[in-house]
């Protein structure tokens, strides 16, 4: 099955598996809508692409953490208004590309 698939179909398939990964919530303790949002965001755009999916447990709690601090923008809209600006995504963005290079040294 794996071998005869083109590249669009296993970059879909590996998504898949990392979107798997970071759904995963511990029993009672679920995650807050905004952290969901910084998490689904950098999946769907892509940005969790080359993390190794046994690392991304890791990475998701860091990333949080860094966005609680150095996303506070976007954290107050989608907090307040369950949208987010421009502006916003500008830093959201800015601060997952700053957190996957720290994550990437550290690594």
């Amino acid at each position: 099955f794996g071998s005869d698939l083109d590249e669009s179909t296993k970059r879909q398939l590996e998504r898949g598996r990392r979107a798997v990964e970071l759904l995963k919530q511990p029993q009672y303790s679920p995650m807050l809508v905004e952290h969901q949002v910084i998490v689904m965001y950098a999946l769907t755009r892509g940005l969790v692409d080359d993390i190794e999916i046994a690392m991304l447990p890791e990475f998701q709690k860091g990333l949080i953490e860094y966005a609680e601090m150095n996303a506070k923008t976007f954290m107050n809209d989608v907090r307040t208004t369950k949208m987010w600006t421009d502006e916003g995504e500008f830093e959201l963005k800015n601060a997952i590309n700053d957190f996957k290079g720290m994550f990437a040294k550290s690594a």
